[in-house]
């Protein structure tokens, strides 16, 4: 059975957060992908997600990063910057690229045909453990710290 309050398609869902003026404040700008959006995106932020416009638990969702490599002391004391490139982690692997254009072609490897979006990316906090906000917590049980530690005693 499913629930009658269930959105399944992403884009679905984010029109149905933008609704609320206190929630749409924190949706961060998500697009249909395409290289167009890519470019523009990219040229704003360090990190996108890429996602499928229909799908659960993650699967199919990419992120792309936009970096620079500065190892070379040379480059630093003359001025100079090394160039931008890019980096696309999906699943376990993780690719890097010299330009938009390679990030796109592998991009579109991964999609084939189907619909994705494109979103602002959310840097992860480092600063405590894992953690997922789209779980459901476990059911909540009647915890006692002193009748579970003396359990069992007479």
């Amino acid at each position: 059975m499913t629930c009658p309050y269930s959105v399944f398609r992403a884009t679905a869902k984010t029109k149905v957060l933008m609704r609320n003026k206190q929630i749409s404040a924190y949706i961060p700008l998500t697009m249909k992908y395409s290289q167009d959006a890519l470019n523009e995106m990219l040229q704003n932020e360090m990190m996108v997600y890429i996602k499928p416009d229909v799908g659960t638990y993650g699967n199919g969702v990419m992120c792309a990063e936009r970096f620079t490599e500065t190892e070379d002391s040379e480059e630093i004391e003359n001025g100079t910057s090394a160039p931008e490139r890019y980096r696309l982690h999906y699943g376990t692997s993780i690719e890097e690229f010299d330009s938009l254009n390679d990030l796109h072609r592998a991009v579109r490897n991964q999609t084939g045909k189907k619909i994705y979006l494109i979103q602002h990316g959310i840097a992860k906090l480092k600063q405590i453990p894992f953690f997922d906000l789209r779980r459901s917590p476990a059911p909540a049980r009647d915890f006692h710290p002193i009748d579970d530690a003396h359990a069992g005693r007479t």
